[in-house]
C-alpha cells in the first residue's frame, strides 16, 4: 500500500513536526548507510498550495509520518493517507496537545489506528486530565518516571488537581523521590541559567523592555557568535505592538505566533536560528520544545500562567552550555550561561509564594516587591521601607531644628559685635536657652506622618 505509515508521531505544533522529522531524517540518512532505507514525512498545516501537495506526494510509501492531529485527520478523511498499518504511535508534548484542545483528534486518530499497536506517551507534566485520557486510549499502559533534579512547592495538603490516583496500568519509577508526593513537583532550572523577577505594573513593562535589550545588545556587541534573544508574550496583540515599539525604536526583531502564515513561521524561525535576526518575539508556539542553538536570554513580557510553563521558557536558554571538564573550559563554558528575565505583575499574587519557593531553590535574586507580595516581610519588605522612611523623616527634622539654631546664634552674635546689647540683648539670650520654634511642615495626602504620640498628630491637624 503506497499509503501506509507504519510509524506515527503526534506533535502539538507545526514547528516541533517539522523538528522532530529534520531529526528523523538524519537518522534514516545513517541507516542508509548500513542498507535500511526508512522515508520520513512531515504532516502539518499551513502553507501554500505547493507546499500541501509536495506533502501530499512525500506521504505517499513513507515508513514514519511525524504530523500534527488536525492536518493528519483532514488527509485520513480524504483518503490520502491510511492509519491500517500503524504498528508504532508516539504521542509526544502529552500535556501539550490536550492543553491546545486535540483530545478530540488524538482520540479519533487513536480508534483508527490497530488496536495491537505499540504506543508511547511523552510529557513533561502529567496532570489528571492527561492520566484520565491515557486511561482511555492506553488501557494497560506502564508508566515511567524519571525524576532527575526535581523541585517542590506549594502546600504539603493533597492539591486535587495534581493528586496521585491509581492507573489501570503498571507505574515504574526511576530515579530520586520516585514515591508519590504529596506536593507539587516541577523540573529544576538548571544552576547556569540565572534567574531575574521583576515585579511592576504592565504599563512599565515596554521601557523595561527597551532598557534590558539595550543592555543585551550593548553586552554581545562585537561578539563572533552573538547570543540570541528570546522574548514570550501571552497574547498576539500585544506582540504586535511591542513589535512596532521596538522597531520604532530601532531594536530590529522578527515575530512569531499562530496568526501568521506557515511559510512566514518557518522563514522567522529559521532566520532565528541562523543568527540573521538576533531578537525573535513569540508567543508559546515557540516555548515548549523547539531547540534553537545560541539562544542566550529569554525574556518573559508576559509571565506565564503556571509555573510548569515558566520552567518550560526557561529551558529554551543556554541550551549550548556543557559542564566544564578541566581548568580551560571553564572560561568558555562560562560564556555560554544563560539569564531569565521576567516581568511579574501583581495581578499573578497568587503565584508569588510558588515562585518565591523556586527562586530560593535556585538561589537567585529575589525582588523585595516579591516577598511582599507573597505576604513576607523580609529585610527589604513593605515595614522595612516605611521604618527607613521614618529615620529619614525624623533625621530631616533634626537637621533642620540645627541648622535654625545656628543661624539664630550667628545673628545673636552679630547682634552683640555691633552694640546691640543691653536689656534687650540680655532677653534675646535668655529666648535662645529656651527651645527653638518649631518648623511648620506642609504634609503631603500621599506622605504618611510618624510620631511619637496621638496628641502630637491631633496638635499638628488642628495647625
Amino acid at each position: 500500500d503506497s499509503k501506509k505509515p507504519a510509524a506515527l508521531v503526534l506533535l502539538p505544533t507545526r514547528e516541533l513536526a517539522g523538528q522532530v522529522a529534520a531529526v528523523l531524517a538524519n537518522v534514516a540518512r545513517a541507516q542508509a548507510t548500513l542498507g535500511t532505507v526508512v522515508r520520513v514525512t512531515a504532516i502539518y498545516g499551513g502553507g501554500g498550495k505547493e507546499v500541501r501537495e509536495k506533502q501530499l506526494l512525500e506521504t505517499k510509501g513513507a515508513d514514519v509520518a511525524v504530523a500534527t492531529p488536525g492536518r493528519l485527520l483532514d488527509l485520513v478523511a480524504t483518503r490520502e493517507v491510511t492509519l491500517r498499518h500503524v504498528r508504532v504511535m508516539v504521542l509526544d508534548e502529552g500535556d501539550r496537545l490536550l492543553q491546545m484542545g486535540f483530545r478530540e483528534a488524538v482520540a479519533a486518530i487513536c480508534a483508527r489506528v490497530p488496536p495491537d499497536r505499540q504506543s508511547a506517551l511523552f510529557s513533561a507534566t502529567l496532570p489528571l486530565r492527561l492520566r484520565n485520557f491515557v486511561d482511555e486510549v492506553m488501557p494497560s499502559a506502564r508508566r515511567v518516571e524519571v525524576r532527575a533534579s526535581v523541585v517542590t512547592y506549594g502546600e504539603t495538603e493533597e492539591d486535587p488537581a495534581t493528586a496521585e490516583t491509581p492507573t489501570t496500568g503498571e507505574t515504574l519509577a526511576i530515579g530520586e523521590a520516585a514515591h508519590p508526593s504529596r506536593v507539587r513537583e516541577i523540573a529544576a532550572i538548571p544552576p547556569h541559567v540565572a534567574q531575574v523577577v521583576h515585579v511592576c505594573a504592565a504599563h512599565k513593562k515596554p521601557k523595561k523592555l527597551l532598557g534590558i535589550l539595550a543592555k543585551l545588545r550593548h553586552a554581545e556587541k562585537g561578539k563572533r557568535h552573538a547570543g540570541l534573544i528570546l522574548v514570550f508574550f501571552g497574547r498576539i496583540k500585544t506582540l504586535k505592538e511591542t513589535r512596532y515599539l521596538l522597531l520604532k525604536n530601532e531594536v530590529p526583531c522578527a515575530e512569531l505566533h499562530g496568526q501568521m502564515d506557515q511559510c512566514d513561521r518557518e522563514r522567522a524561525l529559521a532566520d532565528f536560528r541562523a543568527g540573521k535576526t538576533s531578537t525573535l518575539l513569540a508567543t508559546d508556539v515557540a516555548g515548549r520544545g523547539v531547540h534553537v542553538r545560541r539562544v542566550a536570554y529569554v525574556v518573559n513580557y508576559d509571565f506565564p500562567g503556571s509555573l510548569e510553563q515558566y520552567v518550560h521558557r526557561c529551558g529554551r536558554a543556554g541550551r549550548d552550555w556543557r559542564p566544564p571538564e578541566g581548568e580551560g573550559v571553564e572560561r568558555e563554558s562560562a560564556k555560554l550561561a544563560a539569564c531569565v528575565y521576567s516581568f511579574f505583575t501583581r495581578n499573578l499574587a497568587p503565584m508569588a509564594r510558588d515562585l518565591l519557593e523556586l527562586l530560593r531553590n535556585s538561589k537567585s535574586w529575589i525582588d523585595p516587591n516579591l516577598l511582599a507580595l507573597a505576604g513576607e516581610e523580609g529585610p527589604e519588605g513593605r515595614r522595612s521601607k516605611a521604618r527607613r522612611f521614618k529615620a529619614k523623616y525624623h533625621k530631616g527634622m533634626r537637621k533642620a531644628e540645627q541648622k535654625a539654631k545656628e543661624e539664630k546664634e550667628v545673628k545673636k552674635q552679630e547682634e552683640v559685635r555691633s552694640g546691640a546689647g543691653g536689656e534687650d540683648g540680655e532677653e534675646d539670650w535668655e529666648e535662645e536657652e529656651r527651645a527653638p520654634e518649631p518648623i511648620m511642615f506642609k504634609r503631603a495626602t500621599h506622605v504618611p506622618v510618624f510620631s511619637s504620640n496621638s496628641e502630637g498628630s491631633n496638635d499638628e491637624d488642628d495647625a
